[in-house]
């Protein structure tokens, strides 16, 4: 599955969504994870990836990147119907963190050394509800 970026859009009004500066450069329709700081004063995004060597931390999603960004600037993670422009969603499937930061994979296609972490379902072949 390939998710395009300029197709990334709220699909209603009733999507919930947190803005916050981007960790590293993100694109529109990555998934996104909230990094905080040990003393809980600055938060940041990062990409979200399911592979298991990594720190937990980035398995807990916040949700799609609604707009490009660069490092240290706003980006917002959408939840929600959102409408993209991907090939290969099919109605009804899950799709789960890959492990490639940021991606999104169908559940079928996890590897063993994966976590797997729910984020998506499949509206039809153009919408996702990201949870």
């Amino acid at each position: 599955m390939s998710i395009t970026q300029t197709a990334v859009v709220k699909t209603s009004t009733t999507i919930k969504g947190k803005t916050l500066l981007a960790a590293v450069a993100v694109t529109a329709g990555q998934i996104l994870y909230e990094i905080t700081t040990t003393d809980g004063s600055e938060s940041t995004f990062g990409l979200a990836q399911a592979d298991v060597a990594l720190n937990n931390i980035q398995s807990q999603v916040s949700g799609m990147a609604l707009n490009p960004a660069a490092i240290n600037q706003l980006v917002t993670a959408g939840t929600g119907l959102i409408t993209v422009a991907a090939s290969g969603l099919v109605a009804g499937a899950r799709y789960v963190l890959s492990d490639t930061a940021g991606g999104l994979k169908p559940v079928a296609d996890q590897d063993a050394g994966d976590n797997c972490v729910d984020v998506a379902i499949a509206m039809n072949a153009t919408q996702l509800f990201v949870t």
